[in-house]
C-alpha cells in the first residue's frame, strides 16, 4: 500500500453532511457516501484536541466572527471555513496500533501546522478514527485560522503541501520502524513511499476514494474474467463427467448381467453334480463340516468327562468304605437301640454303599439324642397319661420333661435308660464325623 496523506476543504453548507458522515449519525447505512459497515462502528474512536472539538458548528461560528472583526468584512458564503486531512494505513494493522499511531500523528500534525503554516494555536479540533470501512483511516479536522482570521488559500499553498507530504511521510516511516523494533511479536506492514519527483497529483478525499473504488472495480473485473474462464473449464469438465457417468453405468449394467449369468451357470453345474453324484451342495457341505467339527469337540469333551467321572467314582468308593467303617463303629457303640431306631433287624449285609435319606436321618437323630440330655438327670416315673405304664423323664430344674413313654413295667424303662446312658457316654467320648449337624 502506498503512503497517502491528502487534504479536503469545506464550505459552510458542507459541514452538516460531513459531520454526520464522520460521527456516524445516519440511521440508514445507505446514506453514507463510503462503504461503511455499521456492525463494526463500535470500533471507531473520536478524540477531541480542542475543548468540545466535536462541535464544529460552534468553532466555525466563532471563526467567522473573528474574521469579521479582524477584516471588517463579512465572510463569503463559498469561503472555506473548515479543513480535514485524511490518512490511511494498511488493513493488516491491529486496532491498538491504529489508535496509537493516529493519536500521536494528530499531536504531531497540530504542532506542524502551527510551526510551518502559521496556523493559530488550538485550531486542531478533533480526530475521527474509522475502523468500520474497507481501509483503516483517520480524519484530522482543523480550522484554517491564521493571524486570527480564516485564510485557507494562504495556508494550503503548493509549497506547504509539498513539504507536508514529505515531512509527514518521513514521520510515518520512522514511527513504523520504531514500533517494529519494540514490538517484535506484532510487526506492522510497511507503506510504500511516494517517489520524489513523482507526477502523481495530490488527491482530495473524494478523488482518493474514487481511485480506490476504480481499483476495486478493476480487481473485480479481473476476478470475473478468471471466474468466467473457470466456468468454461467446469462446463467442459462437467461434459467429461457426464460421459464417464454414461460409460460407468453401461459397465455396471454389463457387469450385473455377467454376474447374473455366472451365478445361473454355477447353480446349474451344482444341480448336475448333485444329480450325478448325489453330493451335497456347497451350503449343505458347509453345514455338515460344521456339525462334524462340533461332534469332534463333543467327543473330546465326553472323553474328558469320563476321565473326571472315573476319578470321582474312585474317590467316592473310598469314601463309601470309610463311611461303612464309621457306621459299623457307631452301631457297635449304640447297640440294639440304634438298630431299633433305624429299623434294621440285622446290621450285616444291609448297609448301603452310600447312606440313604432314612439312614442319614437316623444317624443324625442318634447323635442328637446322645448329646441332648445329661444321663445323670434321667429318671423313671409313672406315666402321667396312663397309671399302668412308665416313662423316662429329664429333670429340667423343677420340671420333668418326658423323653420316652409307653414302657409296660419299670424294668423295661430302667433298661432303656441304661442303654441310653451307655450310648450317650460313648457318643461324647468319640463323636463320629458322619451324621453331625452342620
Amino acid at each position: 500500500m502506498q503512503y497517502n496523506f491528502h487534504n479536503e476543504k469545506y464550505k459552510q453548507s458542507d459541514i452538516g453532511g460531513i459531520h454526520k458522515e464522520q460521527f456516524r449519525e445516519y440511521s440508514n447505512a445507505e446514506l453514507y457516501r463510503n462503504d461503511v459497515h455499521p456492525e463494526m462502528s463500535d470500533r471507531n474512536s473520536y478524540i477531541e484536541l480542542a475543548p468540545g472539538g466535536s462541535d464544529w458548528y460552534r468553532y466555525v461560528r466563532q471563526a467567522k466572527e473573528k474574521t469579521v472583526a479582524s477584516t471588517g468584512k463579512s465572510v463569503r458564503k463559498d469561503a472555506v471555513v473548515l479543513c480535514s486531512t485524511v490518512e490511511s494505513v494498511p488493513v493488516s494493522w491491529s486496532a491498538d496500533a491504529c489508535n496509537k499511531y493516529f493519536w500521536e500523528k494528530a499531536r504531531w500534525y497540530a504542532e506542524y501546522l502551527q510551526q510551518n503554516a502559521g496556523v493559530d494555536e488550538g485550531s486542531m479540533l478533533s480526530v475521527c478514527i474509522h475502523l468500520d470501512e474497507t481501509t483503516p483511516h483517520a480524519t484530522y479536522v482543523w480550522m484554517p485560522m491564521k493571524e486570527g482570521r480564516l485564510q485557507a488559500k494562504n495556508i494550503l499553498n503548493r509549497t506547504f503541501l509539498k513539504s507536508l507530504q514529505t515531512d509527514s511521510q518521513d514521520y510515518t516511516m520512522k514511527w513504523i520502524s520504531q514500533w517494529n523494533s519494540k514490538n517484535t511479536g506484532q510487526q506492522l506492514e510497511c507503506l510504500e513511499p511516494i517517489k520524489e519527483g513523482s507526477k502523481k497529483k495530490h488527491l482530495t478525499e473524494q478523488e482518493y476514494k474514487a481511485e480506490k473504488i476504480s481499483e476495486k472495480v478493476q480487481t473485480a473485473r479481473n476476478e470475473l474474467e478468471q471466474i468466467t474462464n473457470q466456468i468454461g473449464d467446469l462446463a467442459e469438465e462437467k461434459q467429461n463427467l457426464e460421459k464417464m457417468k454414461e460409460l460407468t453405468e453401461a459397465a455396471r449394467i454389463e457387469y450385473t448381467e455377467h454376474s447374473s449369468k455366472a451365478y445361473e451357470i454355477r447353480k446349474e453345474y451344482e444341480k448336475k453334480l448333485m444329480q450325478l453324484t448325489d453330493a451335497p451342495d456347497v451350503e449343505t457341505y458347509e453345514t455338515i463340516r460344521k456339525e462334524v467339527t462340533e461332534l469332534r469337540t463333543a467327543i473330546q469333551t465326553k472323553d474328558s468327562l469320563i476321565e473326571q467321572l472315573t476319578a470321582a467314582l474312585e474317590h467316592w468308593k473310598e469314601q463309601a468304605d470309610i463311611w461303612k467303617r464309621k457306621f459299623m463303629s457307631l452301631a457297635e457303640k449304640a447297640g440294639t437301640w440304634l438298630m431299633d431306631l433305624l429299623g434294621f433287624d440285622d446290621m450285616k449285609g444291609q448297609i448301603p454303599e452310600f447312606p440313604d435319606a432314612r439312614t442319614s436321618s437316623g444317624i443324625v437323630r442318634l447323635v442328637k439324642e446322645g448329646n441332648r440330655y445329661d444321663p445323670k438327670l434321667l429318671k423313671v416315673v409313672a406315666d402321667s397319661r396312663d397309671e399302668d405304664l412308665f416313662m423316662v423323664v429329664f429333670l429340667d430344674g423343677k420340671d420333668e420333661v418326658p423323653i420316652r413313654r409307653g414302657f409296660e413295667n419299670r424294668e423295661e424303662a430302667d433298661r432303656w435308660k441304661k442303654n441310653y446312658t451307655n450310648m450317650a457316654h460313648k457318643m461324647r467320648r468319640e463323636r463320629p464325623s458322619i451324621g453331625q449337624d452342620r
